[in-house]
């Protein structure tokens, strides 16, 4: 499984398309539904030029929206690491293209450390507005909760997204490191890698 999950992340890191950054304000992109960095028949991740990347100070740039989603506020699809539920994160090289890869462990953390984190309500949907300390740039991610195989959970409360990074402590590959945003808490946790299902928020260097 490692293996597999590995495969497609390095996929993804070989296609020399490199992406573009936005300087546009992810408050506006919100209420903005003519925006036209955003398809109407969801993100076109083979357009570099369609696809708002945000710088958020942190060495990397941050997509606008969720893998799947048409907007900032959706939710898009939830992934995990074998075919089980909805998509599969070994499926992903065939969504992204160009430079794309999934945020690490550190790369949440970083961003979690570097910025202002306030529960908001935007065009109806509740989730985490993160503001970064140093150029004051903006993410919004929609809480939509996660998957399990009775079907979503926690939608309204949580916000989790996949990390590239597996947690092996108990010796196997069942878990993976995610980002969690509650109205609450916001930190690192530990997610099921095939049991439970979850959203992604891609980056690029």
């Amino acid at each position: 499984m490692k293996k597999l999950f590995f495969f497609a992340v390095a996929s993804l890191t070989l296609i020399s398309l490199t992406c573009t950054s936005c300087s546009k304000s992810l408050d506006k992109l919100l209420n903005d539904d003519e925006d036209k960095t955003e398809s109407k028949k969801g993100t076109d991740y083979t357009n570099t030029a369609k696809f708002t990347m945000v710088d958020m100070g942190t060495g990397v740039k941050w997509a606008t929206m969720n893998l799947g989603a048409s907007k900032s506020s959706e939710f898009g699809d939830y992934y995990n690491f074998s075919s089980n539920l909805s998509g599969s994160l070994s499926d992903l090289s065939s969504d992204l293209k160009g430079s794309w890869r999934l945020p690490s462990k550190d790369d949440w953390k970083k961003l979690m450390d570097n910025s202002k984190i306030t529960w908001v309500t935007i065009n109806g949907i509740k989730g985490a507005r993160v503001e970064s300390n140093k150029n004051h740039n903006v993410l919004f991610f929609p809480a939509c909760g996660l998957k399990d195989i009775y079907g979503p959970m926690n939608v309204g409360d949580w916000a989790c997204y996949w990390s590239s990074s597996f947690n092996s402590s108990n010796g196997t590959d069942d878990y993976a490191w995610g980002a969690k945003f509650q109205q609450v808490a916001v930190g690192i946790d530990s997610f099921h890698a095939t049991k439970q299902a979850l959203s992604i928020r891609v980056i690029c260097n």
